[in-house]
Formats: C-alpha cells, sequence, structure tokens
C-alpha cells in the first residue's frame, strides 16, 4: 500500500507557520516570566524585612523609642550617619536578619555597582548619582538581595513646635543584587519602617487610591513597590516599566 508523505514544501510551510507563531508569542511568554521574577522577588523580600521588623519591634520596642533622634537635618553628616546605622543595626536588625553575606557602611558603588537607573519622569542623571553613590548601611542576604539602609528625617531639624518630628528608616533593596538591570521600579525597591514599627512600602503611609500610586510609580520607579503589592502582588498591563 502506498503511504502519502508531506512534500518537502509542506513542511517548510509548516515549520514557517511555527516559526510565525513563536517569534508572535515569545516576547510576551518572556516578559511575564520576567514579572513572575520579580514579584516573588520583590514579595519574598518584603516579608523577611517585615518579619525581622516585626519581631525586632517585639523585643525593643517601637522604633520611636529607638533612640533615632540623635540624627538630624541640622547635623547630618557622613561620620554620624555611619555611626548611628551601624550601632542601630547591631542591635535592631542585623539580629533578626538570617544569613547576611556582608555588613558594610558604604554606598552601592563601593560594593562594586557601575551604574544605577532612576526610572520616572522626576529622574536624572542627579538621581541616577544619588542612588549610587549615597551612603548607607549595605547588607548583601544570604540569595544575593542587596540593601542600603539610611535614615530619612521628617520635620526635623525645623524650629517649629511640632509632633511629627521623627526618623523614617528606609530601606532601598535591590531585589537581585548585581546582576541587573539596577534600575528603579525593575528591580530597585524602596521600603520605610514606620515609628509603629510597621515595614512598609514608600507610600503606605498615606491611603493613596490605586491611580494615585500608578502616578507616583511613573514620577519615581522607587515608589512602584506598593503599586504592585496593591495589585495583590501582580504587575499589571499599565505598569510604566517594561521588564
Amino acid at each position: 500500500m502506498h503511504k502519502k508523505a508531506f512534500t518537502m514544501a509542506e513542511v517548510l510551510i509548516t515549520l514557517g507557520i511555527i516559526g510565525i507563531v513563536a517569534a508572535m508569542t515569545l516576547p510576551a511568554l518572556i516578559g511575564n516570566y520576567k514579572k513572575k521574577v520579580t514579584v516573588t522577588r520583590l514579595q519574598r523580600t518584603y516579608t523577611v524585612l517585615a518579619q525581622a521588623f516585626e519581631r525586632s519591634r517585639a523585643d525593643n520596642g517601637d522604633p520611636s523609642e529607638w533612640g533615632l533622634g540623635a540624627y538630624s537635618n541640622t547635623e547630618a553628616t557622613v561620620e554620624n550617619l555611619k555611626e548611628i546605622l551601624e550601632s542601630f543595626s547591631r542591635v535592631y536588625m542585623v539580629p533578626y536578619l538570617a544569613k547576611i553575606q556582608s555588613n558594610e557602611f558604604g554606598s552601592m558603588q563601593d560594593i562594586g555597582y557601575k551604574k544605577i537607573k532612576c526610572n520616572g519622569t522626576s529622574c536624572d542623571a542627579v538621581s541616577d548619582n544619588f542612588y549610587l553613590t549615597s551612603k548607607g548601611l549595605i547588607l548583601v542576604l544570604n540569595d544575593g538581595t542587596t540593601l542600603r539602609v539610611t535614615m530619612d528625617t521628617r520635620n526635623l531639624g525645623t524650629t517649629e513646635d511640632r509632633d511629627d518630628r521623627w526618623m523614617f528608616i528606609t530601606i532601598f533593596a535591590d531585589i537581585n543584587g548585581l546582576s541587573g538591570p539596577n534600575e528603579t521600579g525593575k528591580d530597585i525597591f524602596a521600603f520605610i519602617v514606620h515609628p509603629s514599627g510597621k515595614l512598609g512600602f514608600y507610600n503606605t503611609d498615606t491611603a493613596y487610591t490605586r491611580n494615585q500610586k500608578l502616578n507616583l510609580c511613573k514620577s519615581s520607579g522607587i515608589r512602584c513597590g506598593d503599586l504592585i503589592m496593591t495589585d495583590g502582588w501582580e504587575i499589571k498591563d499599565d505598569y510604566p516599566y517594561k521588564l
């Protein structure tokens, strides 16, 4: 019995169709995979930090009781920032983070970063240099996550008599370390520890709407973590930065 086989032309046409379909679908598949990897790493970093500060708060009281008022806008220097951060980390942070590869005071540039790109409408070359060279406590976790811990003042160094003069503990987190792309909104996000001891993303001290959080993310990529969490730990189609 004669068996009918595909001709060479039919095989080539079929392969061509498969190639076209693959070319159309592969970028979307790769993009979705990158989004999932980013969200997984960001959520893991959030969980690790939140648990660490919750345990620290349970042992040491609220951050408002941690003696951070020694650092203010009027007396901020690299030297006193180094002293305060190292003293702070020994008591309030490092004991509650498991398996830290390294712990030193410096900048991202000091540990091998060549550049950091600030994504957003408010970013420029000055912003890029700020994230690259600003000093802080550099912690590298066992999974490669790189943290720069610093202090952010609110209404300190003012002459006004106000009740909200306290410190933000601010953490810039590169969720995959040196491997890149080393860009805000893509693998670099910011956290803040509030006086209550609760860790949040950079926007969570204010009850912003989802649209406001999207606009803040567009303005500065470090603010995008709050948007991702608001969206149920998902990067939606209107996310402003292509991964």
